[in-house]
């Protein structure tokens, strides 16, 4: 009797256990965002959220980028002079596989990323937003009530840092991003 009890409570740890993991493999968002339509470009849909674009990139450190990217195919760092002092070298490292390329600027003063083209599930930004998140829940997550083509923009109010979502098959394929810096 005990050891019905004991194999029918391993059974269902096992399918518990398997449901939590087939749940987090489905990239949904974990948060929703304040945003509003700001208009079109080229005909892409512009939304702006200072939320989701404050935050976006915030767990992207150089050692996590390090680590992320250790033995891919291409790594590599290019020293260039600082805008505002030429005195001063910054670094600008280079991360990129098969499908993905990010650039992080580590300079004296500040560090961020100047680029970030991913089409792997494992970059996701801020919320859990990621390659594979289903449009319905993308559109959920911003409040985006409007329907929207496949291709969409979510950016700051000064249009100073831009997300494009390129969707396939109603899931998005590609987040790429265009940020201006002074």
């Amino acid at each position: 009797m005990k050891l019905r009890y004991l194999t029918l409570l391993i059974f269902l740890v096992g399918c518990k256990s398997g449901m939590i993991t087939q749940k987090s493999s489905m990239n949904i968002p974990d948060r929703e965002f304040s945003s509003s339509y700001a208009g079109t470009e080229n005909n892409i849909p512009y939304y702006s959220s200072n939320e989701f674009t404050n935050n976006a990139l915030k767990s992207y450190t150089l050692d996590y980028l390090k680590s992320a990217f250790a033995g891919k195919n291409e790594t590599s760092k290019t020293p260039v002079d600082n805008l505002h002092d030429n005195s001063i070298v910054d670094t600008i490292y280079h991360f990129s596989d098969n499908s993905n390329e990010i650039e992080y600027y580590k300079g004296t003063h500040a560090n961020f990323i100047t680029k970030f083209d991913v089409t792997d599930s494992q970059y996701d930004l801020y919320g859990g937003i990621s390659a594979g998140t289903r449009k319905d829940d993308f559109t959920k997550a911003f409040n985006i009530e409007n329907k929207t083509g496949d291709v969409v923009n979510i950016g700051n109010a000064s249009q100073t840092a831009i997300y494009t979502f390129y969707f396939r098959n109603n899931k998005i394929q590609r987040i790429s991003s265009l940020f201006y810096i002074d």
